[in-house]
């Protein structure tokens, strides 16, 4: 979203989008937002991503949220956007424009926002990522002398493997390598919480992932901020070139729908 904005070609945006699960489009959630944003309503088919590009690209720059009980930074409390984010576990938020979008069965669904709240900057996220590193590695080595089952590194290099992400061009290198860190440190949680699971008492289990919580509030907080800074410098750097591609707006000559949200 935010390299539509950056002025990237539609062709590469919509081809990062379509390697996702979640392809099917975008609708809003009632007639309200519908209207506002001139999207489907509930009941209407999906707008194809094609034409929602212009939407994104006048929204201002977007903020990642990744909500959890608990821990719902970026969302805020105001329904129905909480319950939403929090079963998706993820939010782009566009605080300029005071709306929100939420991946839900292969389709993106806007909801109302009123803000998402500040997020860290990079150089505080690095330095608590950095920390974080070390203790969760300290928290998998000690779960490994007590299960006994070895071979962590290795199964570590393997989850960063998986979670490797795309990247857009002109994102900021503190940025790059804040988010690698921070996929680093999700790749030593979950190898932790998974051997953590395999302990003989329960009473471990639970001491490990009391140990682990704070750690993955940190990662999610490092993640938001990495992402936070790209859209802002995609952002700079369009405006100062002015080169944004001539997409045509989403036309809706339809009355806002009264059907009641699904």
């Amino acid at each position: 979203m935010a390299a539509a904005q950056a002025g990237e070609s539609p062709d590469r945006v919509l081809g990062a989008l379509g390697t996702t699960d979640f392809r099917g489009g975008i609708r809003a959630h009632e007639a309200a937002t519908a209207a506002e944003l001139g999207l489907p309503g509930p009941g209407e088919a999906h707008l194809p991503f094609a034409r929602a590009l212009p939407l994104w690209r006048s929204s201002g720059p977007p903020r990642l949220a990744l909500p959890v009980p608990g821990d719902v930074r970026g969302v805020g409390l105001a329904e129905p956007l909480l319950t939403a984010a929090l079963a998706a576990g993820a939010a782009v938020v566009f605080p300029d424009r005071g709306y929100a979008v939420v991946p839900s069965d292969g389709h993106w669904r806007a909801y109302p926002a009123t803000g998402s709240g500040p997020e860290l900057a990079v150089r505080d996220a690095a330095r608590l990522v950095q920390g974080a590193v070390l203790d969760a590695t300290a928290a998998l080595e000690q779960v490994d002398v007590s299960t006994g089952v070895g071979r962590a590194r290795d199964d570590v290099r393997e989850a960063i493997m998986a979670a490797r992400v795309d990247t857009p061009a002109g994102m900021p290198a503190p940025a790059a390598e804040l988010m690698a860190s921070a996929i680093t440190l999700d790749a030593v949680l979950d190898v932790a919480r998974r051997r953590g699971s395999a302990a003989a008492a329960a009473t471990e289990f639970a001491a490990v992932d009391e140990a682990l919580t704070p750690l993955a509030a940190t990662a999610r907080a490092a993640r938001c901020s990495a992402v936070a800074a790209t859209a802002r410098a995609l952002a700079g750097a369009a405006a100062v070139s002015g080169a944004l591609p001539e997409w045509s707006a989403p036309r809706s000559s339809r009355r806002p729908s009264t059907r009641r949200p699904e």
